[in-house]
């Protein structure tokens, strides 16, 4: 079988390959040693390597000679072929069934074709590629299916290319498909390794310090110094009124502010980080007031640090952050002027009941939120002020606001090539006490947003026929893929010197 197989499979070259030196080539095989006895080489109780002494002649009394090793069952075991036992039909085990399914004793196998050069754009695309690519293959030529692909869980889990110890474009991610035969339901796992793009051309800095990966190639895996991303500290929302004391209002950022980090967890708050928990606290966020201001005569803006430590990593330095709270002033010697201009009251004893003049706490103007995309430009910045600012009054009912002056754009935004902080002043007035003098009527804010035109999308040629599913909607090359209309281009050097005799006829020639 082996010669059988080498007089079938030789490929042979020579510097003069022309009939009919070639066209039928003298090939001889001889045994070297395959036997024991011979010096062939025992693999294991079942195999021997054989080597194969081919020799072949061109016609012109030239001789070619190599050796070719191949393994044999070993004659003096009894192991009969298992390929194709399942579907050869007989029966193997005796058992009266011929080609039942314990007879079939190969696990279906898959392979993939050739790789793309360039790498997958994400993970994503990896994984949709090799599904739709991999060869699924069975001995017995039953149907095999996937029943389950393992892809990592982000690039962080995915090796650095080998040998490279500088930045990197790509990362080989390793996919773990599941596939089983639909007759006998036998299963097989094989891993497959494809390259990935980083996203930014460079290796990623996100997870490093737990990727299980030794990032910075000084032999110790996950230690701090690879980890190099500190955490994050944000304030989702603020209750719209003030808080009673500076307690509630520092309660208030230790249950509600969001610490997150790409490796650690755990979060503990001040005193409950000297507890003993399991597992133990991986970061700690303290909160401390610094000082405050009065705003006007009930409220005051107070100052509060906050401070998360990474107790993994103590040498990475703390995040210090700094948040304003709005908190009632508690002074007895203050009078209580919240409500005065409408509590039915002569609060100041001049024979009048809520007067302009009793009203002192002038009305507020609040931007709820930011989006966190600049505008086109300038009239849609002020769209959304004129939609989103919240007036607010604690006697009035009708409140008005107007722009005090044209908006003004300076600077650059954080070193990008484009968009510019525009500030907007804005005042908001009680129109039944606007400029009574003694009263506070008025409030003027003034509120920053990022304007800037928005970027061309660039787009991509042959994505409606790549054989990637660019909208990630499952559909490869779809219509709604292919954004690039035909182009129509006319040779000038094609146009006749002489006028057309019709537009009929100018049509035609143009078709």
């Amino acid at each position: 079988d082996a010669r059988d197989w080498i007089e079938e499979n030789i490929c042979i070259e020579d510097d003069c390959q022309v009939a009919p030196r070639l066209e039928d080539p003298v090939i001889s095989t001889a045994v070297e040693a395959c036997s024991l006895d011979q010096g062939g080489t025992q693999v294991n109780d079942q195999r021997i390597r054989c080597n194969f002494s081919v020799q072949v002649e061109d016609g012109c009394g030239n001789t070619g000679q190599s050796n070719i090793f191949l393994e044999i069952w070993d004659p003096g075991f009894d192991f009969p072929a298992l390929k194709g036992q399942g579907c050869d039909g007989l029966d193997n085990d005796f058992n009266c069934l011929i080609d039942e399914c314990d007879e079939d004793q190969v696990l279906p196998t898959a392979k993939i074709p050739n790789v793309p050069d360039q790498p997958f754009k994400s993970i994503m695309d990896a994984s949709v590629w090799l599904e739709t690519n991999l060869c699924l293959e069975d001995d017995c030529q039953q149907e095999v299916t996937i029943t389950a692909v393992a892809t990592p869980a982000n690039l962080g889990a995915c090796m650095a290319p080998g040998g490279l110890t500088a930045p990197f474009q790509f990362r080989e991610c390793t996919f773990t498909v599941r596939f089983q035969t639909t007759r006998c339901a036998q299963s097989n796992m094989l891993d497959f390794t494809l390259p990935v793009w980083t996203g930014n051309g460079f290796d990623l800095l996100w997870g490093q310090g737990c990727d299980g990966i030794d990032n910075d190639f000084d032999c110790v895996i996950d230690e701090c110094d690879e980890d190099v991303v500190s955490p994050s500290v944000k304030l989702p929302f603020l209750p719209p009124d003030p808080f009673k004391t500076t307690s509630s209002a520092e309660a208030f950022l230790e249950q509600n502010l969001c610490v997150e980090d790409d490796c650690l967890f755990n979060l503990c708050v001040e005193d409950a980080c000297d507890s003993s928990p399991t597992p133990p606290f991986q970061l700690r966020l303290d909160v401390d007031l610094d000082v405050c201001a009065p705003i006007n005569f009930n409220v005051q803006e107070c100052l509060f640090n906050v401070t998360v430590t990474n107790l993994r990593c103590t040498a990475q330095g703390p995040v210090q952050l700094n948040f304003a709270l709005p908190v009632l002033i508690d002074d007895p010697d203050i009078p209580i002027l919240l409500g005065q201009g409408c509590d039915g009251i002569d609060n100041d004893n001049d024979c009048m009941i809520d007067e302009c003049d009793e009203d002192q706490v002038p009305p507020s103007l609040k931007l709820p939120y930011v989006p966190d995309t600049p505008f086109r430009d300038v009239d849609a910045a002020l769209a959304f002020l004129e939609e989103y600012l919240c007036m607010e009054d604690d006697c009035a009912a009708v409140l008005l606001k107007e722009l005090v002056e044209e908006p003004s754009c300076v600077g650059k935004v954080d070193g990008e090539s484009v968009g510019q902080i525009c500030t907007f002043n804005y005042r908001v007035y009680d129109p039944r006490c606007n400029m009574t003098a003694g009263a506070a009527f008025e409030t003027v804010e003034t509120f920053s947003l990022t304007v800037a035109p928005p970027l061309p999308i660039p787009i991509k040629k042959f994505q409606g026929c790549d054989g990637i599913d660019n909208n990630y909607n499952c559909a490869i090359d779809e219509c709604s893929e292919d954004k690039v209309p035909p182009l129509i281009t006319l040779d000038k050097c094609c146009i006749p010197e002489k006028p057309f005799q019709s537009v009929e006829e100018a049509i035609q020639f143009l078709i």
